[in-house]
């Protein structure tokens, strides 16, 4: 399989700042500074006035923050955007790129579609490319739906019979019907995305960019824009997909790339990659590891250098709880041994275990666990209230234990958020949620894999249905 993108050693520099002022005003803004200036000397107030350099932020770790990495070897003032960053994405791929704001995904991906060009380092690509990066990118407010579908497809090379003969799938997949005649300067932003995404999936291209704008749209329709762009892969196409959606990066490309503060971040190390662009290594072994399956490097995304934990304690005086009527002293996570863990086969029970000390006599108290993935997907939900005898509470310390069953969770990273019930329509206390764990396949003689060999379909859950069977001649 031969290569569709390229990229080696790409590099982005940025000016922090205000920019640099045109060469020359308008007539009316020239006008405008001109009775701006008459009015204050008349007022006797012909003051500059202060503007500060920069702002200083209350609390810098709420901002954006450059590390001395984007700054070195840059003039003063100057930062890199991306640094060093080297991949190569076969025929066919589907390939992810995540990160966090800033981390410099927008700036590849306007790189790689020629809106602005790298200060180092170089890409290559083979075939026609087609991009969708913003909402309404290259469309003319002034000109109907109709007559830019009509001009995008003149700008990316299409012939007037090739134009005809998909003008009608562009609309029907847009859902716009009569509007598509509508000067879209009058279209919603949904409305833009819907014409945009159809253009984009529909032109004759090789490779398909897409950057995070389905978000703009509603449910129904990013699901369909899903669908869609899995259609096109499957039919040889390349797609670069940026989403802040780790469910639909892992859905919908097998591979991705995770990008920090202009940098790549290579397999196991939750830090950027060293030695690529130094002149060691050659543009093969650089690409070599980068491209990394989509449940990997969303699952790395995710946990942001974070471990994972098996037991949360609190002193009594820091214990959480409400109404000085009950606190929670301890959460556990067990093995079919008793043992604290945080890695379990998918054939491995999961204990659940939970302290907690009554302060009140005669207290109707309930427990509650919440299990989601790492995305904030709720997985299930379980409670006490119908194996305990009776809800309302004595004074003094409780356990209570709940088991997950196996086979029910399917691979992937999970957290756990145990909840305190003051009876069904009182208060609620929300633990501390950073219990967390991973199930994994290790595929052991006793996995309810059968003969499947193949990599497990993604999913919440992973139960054992009974299936029967019978003749219907």
């Amino acid at each position: 399989m031969s290569w569709a993108i390229q990229v080696e050693n790409l590099s982005k520099q940025y000016r922090m700042g205000t920019a640099v002022k045109p060469a020359f005003d308008s007539v009316y803004q020239i006008i405008e500074q001109k009775f701006a200036s008459m009015a204050r000397r008349i007022s006797g107030a012909d003051t500059p006035i202060a503007v500060p350099a920069h702002h200083e932020p209350s609390n810098p770790s709420a901002h954006l923050v450059l590390t001395p990495e984007q700054q070195e070897g840059c003039p003063e003032g100057h930062f890199w955007a991306l640094r060093d960053v080297s991949f190569e994405i076969k025929e066919g791929e589907r390939v992810g790129i995540v990160g966090k704001n800033g981390s410099g995904k927008s700036t590849l991906l306007k790189i790689l579609s020629r809106i602005t060009t790298p200060s180092a380092g170089q890409f290559r690509f083979r075939g026609r490319l087609v991009s969708l990066l913003e909402v309404g990118t290259g469309f003319h407010p002034d000109l109907s739906g109709r007559e830019n579908i009509i001009l995008n497809a003149k700008i990316n090379g299409m012939s007037s019979k090739a134009i005809r003969k998909i003008y009608n799938e562009i609309v029907d997949f847009s859902e716009l019907g009569p509007q598509i005649d509508t000067p879209i300067k009058r279209y919603s932003s949904g409305m833009y995305m819907r014409l945009a995404f159809s253009v984009a999936a529909h032109l004759e291209s090789e490779i398909l960019i897409v950057d995070e704008v389905l978000a703009v749209g509603d449910a129904g329709f990013q699901k369909k824009c899903l669908d869609k762009m899995l259609q096109v892969s499957g039919q040889g196409r390349t797609l670069v997909f940026v989403s802040h959606d780790m469910e639909a990066v892992r859905k919908l490309c097998s591979k991705a790339i995770l990008l920090d503060h202009g940098q790549l971040v290579k397999s196991g190390t939750g830090s950027v990659g060293e030695g690529v662009g130094s002149g060691l290594m050659s543009f093969s072994d650089a690409v070599s590891d980068e491209l990394r399956s989509s449940g990997e490097v969303t699952k790395e995304y995710l946990l942001a250098g974070r471990e994972y934990c098996s037991e949360v304690k609190w002193e009594e005086n820091d214990a959480p709880g409400f109404d000085n009527s009950v606190r929670l002293r301890r959460i556990e996570l067990l093995n079919e041994n008793n043992l604290q863990q945080t890695s379990f086969d998918v054939t491995e029970e999961i204990t659940i275990e939970i302290e907690f000390d009554v302060l009140t006599d005669k207290w109707p108290l309930y427990a509650h666990v919440y299990v989601e993935n790492l995305d904030g997907h709720r997985t299930f939900f379980t409670m006490d209230n119908l194996d305990i005898e009776s809800p309302v509470r004595n004074l003094g310390g409780y356990v209570e234990r709940c088991t997950i069953y196996t086979p029910l969770l399917n691979e992937g990273s999970y957290k756990i958020e145990v909840l305190i019930c003051n009876g069904p329509s009182g208060n609620l206390y929300v633990s501390d949620s950073s219990i967390s764990f991973e199930v994994v396949d290790r595929r052991l003689p006793t996995s309810i894999r059968g003969d499947w060999t193949r990599d497990w379909f993604t999913s919440a859950v992973r139960p054992r249905l009974k299936w029967s069977e019978r003749r219907s001649g």
